[in-house]
C-alpha cells in the first residue's frame, strides 16, 4: 500500500513539476524578450532547423565547420545570409538557454572595447576553461585583478626594453644560414623556433635554443592546445565530446618546459633573501640574467610556483605563434610575387645597406612597414574573440529592418566578435580600381594611397585590452624580415595552390609551406 502512495504521489508530482517547469520556462523567456526590447530590440536572428533542440545543432555544426578549417567562409556566410542587407554585420542566436551575438561591425567592435569597455569582460566561465593553460593572468581576469597583472607585465613588453639588438642578431646567425642548408624549409617551423628563441631569452634571460635543438614534442603540444581550446569554444556543453586526455598531456608537456624557468626564479629568490641583496643584482651576476627581465622581477615579488608558472606560460602563449605566423605569411606572399621581393630590398639597402639596422632605421622603412601591415590586414593574430556582457548595456547596430538600430545588450549575453570578419568586408574599403586591389588579395601597395579608419583596421585590438607588445612585436617581426632580404635575394615557393588557412585560435597554413632561399 506504501509504495502504491509512493508511485502515485511520484506520479501527481510530476504531473504537476512538468507544466509548472514549462510554464516558467515560457516566462523566463518572455521576461528576457521583454528586457532585450527594452534595452534596444533584438538582432536578426539566425535561422536554424527544427531539429536545431536547444541550440545543439547549430553547435555541433559549428564544431564541424572549424574541425574542417572551415570558419572564415562559414561564418561570413551566416552574417550575410541572415544579417539585415543594408548592414548584415550583426546577428544573434541562442545555445543552450544563452543568447548569443555575432557582429563584425566596426561600430559595435568600437562600443564592446572601449566606451563600454566597463560594461564586458571575459568572464568566470571563460577563466575556468582556460585555468588550466593560463591561470590567472592578464588574458584570463578582469576588474582589478586584470589591471594588477597589467601593471606587472607592461613595463616588460616596452620595445626598447626588449629589442636587443645584439641578442638578436645572435639568434638571426643560427637561423640565416639555415633558410639555405637544403633544396627548401618548412617556413612555419622554422619561424616558431625562432621565435621561441627569441622571446625566451628576451622575456626570461633563458634561451630555449630550439633552433639547434628541436622540441617537436613541444610544438606538438601548442598545435594540440590550440586545437583542443578553438573547439572548446564553440562547443559549449559538448565539450564532453573533446579529447580530454591528449589536452591534459599537452599541458604536462608545457609545464615540462616552463619547470626550469620556474625553478630558477625560486633560486634566484632564496638567494637574495640569504645574501641580503637584490633579486635583480643576483639574476644579473649569478645567473646572468639581464636586469628587468620577467623572470627576475618574479623573483622579487612571489614564490608561488604556480603564480610563476602562470606568468611565463602567458608570456610564451601570447607571443609566439602570433609573430611566427605573420612571419610565415609574409614570407609565401613575398615568395609568390618576387617584385616585392625586390622592392623591399632596393628600400633596405638604400637605408642601412649591409649594416645591422636600428630600431630608428626601421622606422624609416615605409614600405615594410606596409608588407607587415597587409599581413596583418588579411591574418589577423586573433581572428575570433569574444566577451560577456557584465552589466545591462547596448551596442549600437544591428537592430531593426536595416540593422542600422540598437540592439538590447542584457547582464548575461555573449557577444562573439571577429577582426578577420571586419578585415575582409568589401563594404569598409575603396571601391576596385587600378590604385586599390581586391580586398582578398595580398597587395602592400593599396596602403601607399589608402588609410583605413582605426575601428576598421585593428590586428591588435583596441582600447584597454589592446596587445601590450605590438610594438616589440612589430620591430621583431621587421627586423627579421630586413636580414633575411640582406642575406638572400630571391624567395621562392615551389607550390602553385594556396596553401589554405586553419583557424585553430589563430590562423596559420593549412598545408606546409615550403620555401627555398637563394643568395645573388
Amino acid at each position: 500500500m506504501i509504495e502504491g502512495f509512493r508511485r502515485e504521489w511520484l506520479l501527481y508530482t510530476a504531473l504537476v513539476l512538468l507544466p509548472l517547469g514549462c510554464v516558467l520556462l515560457v516566462l523566463e523567456t518572455l521576461w528576457a524578450r521583454r528586457k532585450v526590447n527594452c534595452l534596444g530590440g533584438p538582432a536578426r536572428a539566425l535561422q536554424t532547423s527544427r531539429w536545431n533542440i536547444w541550440g545543439v545543432s547549430f553547435l555541433w555544426t559549428s564544431m564541424a565547420e572549424t574541425l574542417k578549417h572551415n570558419d572564415l567562409a562559414y561564418w561570413g556566410g551566416l552574417l550575410k545570409r541572415w544579417g539585415a542587407p543594408l548592414r548584415p554585420w550583426t546577428i544573434e542566436t541562442s545555445a543552450c538557454g544563452i543568447r548569443i551575438i555575432y557582429t563584425a561591425d566596426e561600430d559595435n567592435m568600437k562600443e564592446l572595447l572601449t566606451s563600454k569597455f566597463k560594461c564586458f569582460e571575459k568572464g568566470s566561465s571563460f577563466r575556468k576553461d582556460f585555468e588550466p593553460l593560463l591561470g590567472g593572468s592578464i588574458f584570463t581576469t578582469d576588474g582589478q585583478q586584470w589591471r594588477n597583472y597589467r601593471k606587472f607585465i607592461q613595463p616588460h613588453l616596452k620595445k626598447e626594453r626588449l629589442f636587443h639588438k645584439d641578442m638578436l642578431e645572435e639568434r638571426m646567425q643560427v637561423f640565416l644560414p639555415m633558410l639555405a642548408s637544403s633544396t627548401s624549409v618548412q617556413a612555419s617551423i622554422m619561424t616558431l623556433r625562432l621565435t621561441l628563441d627569441v622571446f625566451s631569452d628576451s622575456f626570461f634571460g633563458d634561451c630555449a635554443d630550439t633552433l639547434r635543438r628541436p622540441n617537436e614534442e613541444l610544438r606538438s603540444a601548442f598545435t594540440g592546445l590550440q586545437r583542443y581550446y578553438n573547439l572548446m569554444l564553440r562547443a559549449g556543453p559538448l565539450q564532453v565530446c573533446l579529447n580530454h586526455k591528449e589536452f591534459r598531456d599537452n599541458i604536462n608537456t608545457l609545464n615540462k618546459f616552463v619547470e626550469p624557468m620556474v625553478g630558477r626564479t625560486l633560486a634566484i629568490r632564496e638567494k637574495s633573501r640569504s645574501n641580503g641583496t637584490t633579486a635583480k643584482d643576483v639574476a644579473a651576476e649569478d645567473f646572468h640574467i639581464q636586469r628587468g627581465s620577467v623572470l627576475q622581477n618574479l623573483a622579487a615579488i612571489t614564490s608561488d610556483t604556480q603564480v610563476i608558472r602562470d606568468q611565463l606560460v602567458n608570456v610564451l602563449v601570447a607571443g609566439k605563434d602570433s609573430t611566427s605566423n605573420t612571419m610565415s605569411w609574409t614570407l609565401y606572399h613575398l615568395a609568390m610575387q618576387p617584385h616585392l621581393v625586390k622592392r623591399l630590398r632596393e628600400e633596405i639597402f638604400n637605408t642601412v645597406g649591409d649594416r645591422l639596422p636600428t630600431a630608428e632605421d626601421l622606422k624609416l622603412m615605409t614600405f615594410l612597414k606596409f608588407v607587415v601591415n597587409e599581413t596583418l590586414r588579411l591574418y589577423p593574430p586573433l581572428p575570433f574573440n569574444g566577451r560577456i556582457a557584465s552589466a545591462d548595456t547596448t551596442l549600437p547596430r544591428g537592430g531593426g529592418d536595416d540593422g542600422l538600430s540598437p540592439i538590447g545588450v542584457p547582464k548575461g549575453t555573449m557577444v562573439s566578435f571577429s577582426t578577420l570578419l571586419l578585415h575582409r568586408e568589401a563594404d569598409l574599403y575603396p571601391p576596385l580600381s587600378s590604385d586599390f586591389p581586391d580586398p582578398k588579395d595580398f597587395a602592400p601597395e593599396r596602403w601607399e594611397r589608402w588609410t583605413p579608419s582605426p575601428w576598421a583596421y585593428m590586428p591588435f585590438s583596441r582600447g584597454p585590452r589592446m596587445c601590450p607588445a605590438q610594438d616589440f612585436a612589430m620591430t621583431y617581426m621587421s627586423y627579421v624580415l630586413v636580414r633575411i632580404l640582406q642575406t638572400y635575394e630571391r624567395i621562392e615557393c615551389p607550390m602553385d595552390a594556396y596553401p589554405g588557412e586553419k583557424y585553430d585560435m589563430q590562423i596559420s597554413p593549412y598545408n606546409s609551406i615550403e620555401l627555398s632561399f637563394h643568395k645573388a
